[in-house]
């Protein structure tokens, strides 16, 4: 049982506290290793999915998708933080899309192999169906893979906070189960586990802002 004056502590959870100003989109923009990593591991499995949705083949949507981290390096002031709940995903659709459709021209222009006229019309088609980034930018980064970013960017945070803290938001948040029923298997108040639940979320969209549907 864990009882501490019924409080969960705070002690090496959340980060430095002044570090709330560093995001990882304002770190990315500094070109900071450590968010380079983070930034990699959050949605490199993102452009894979949009790139297979596209119609491209494993190999060649993992070459598209390194593509796209490429281009990325190279342009991290182009992105101006502060346009609406998704802009950065929408932003990276962009630039993933951009990406996609030069693949797909590049595979069409390229002269047909013995029995492969028909794979070649499927990329022309394909092509044809991709889009400019704009109105489907925000719907597919607002819906696509939104979980999958979700779990990943709490794999990220996971180390920072002690265990029941964790346990107290991953059960009512991620599980949905009664505040006062975790309370009571942890031996914390309800009021402990809300302020569990409180701190794992507050940090998720300090470190993810504009990224993430956290929730409540």
């Amino acid at each position: 049982m864990i009882r501490t004056s019924d409080k969960v502590s705070n002690r090496g959870e959340g980060g430095n506290p002044g570090s709330t100003s560093g995001t990882l989109i304002r770190c990315w923009r500094r070109q900071e290793p450590e968010a380079w990593e983070r930034l990699t591991y959050l949605y490199f499995p993102l452009i894979y999915q949009w790139c297979r949705r596209k119609g491209l083949m494993p190999e060649d949507a993992r070459d598209v998708s390194q593509n796209v981290f490429l281009s990325l390096s190279k342009c991290t002031m182009r992105f101006q933080p502060g346009e609406g709940a998704n802009s950065f995903r929408g932003w990276l659709w962009g630039v993933t899309n951009n990406h996609i459709k030069y693949y797909l021209r590049q595979e069409s222009s390229q002269p047909s192999a013995v029995g492969g006229s028909t794979a070649v019309r499927r990329m022309a088609d394909v092509a044809q169906e991709a889009e400019p980034a704009g109105l489907e930018s925000e719907e597919m980064a607002s819906r696509t893979g939104e979980q999958g970013l979700l779990k990943r960017a709490l794999e990220l945070l996971r180390t920072d906070f002690q265990e029941p803290t964790w346990r107290a938001f991953w059960q009512t948040t991620m599980e949905s189960r009664p505040a006062a029923e975790v309370a009571a298997e942890l031996g914390l108040s309800a009021n402990a586990v809300y302020l569990a639940k409180s701190r794992v979320l507050r940090r998720l969209r300090q470190e993810f802002e504009g990224q993430l549907e956290t929730g409540s």
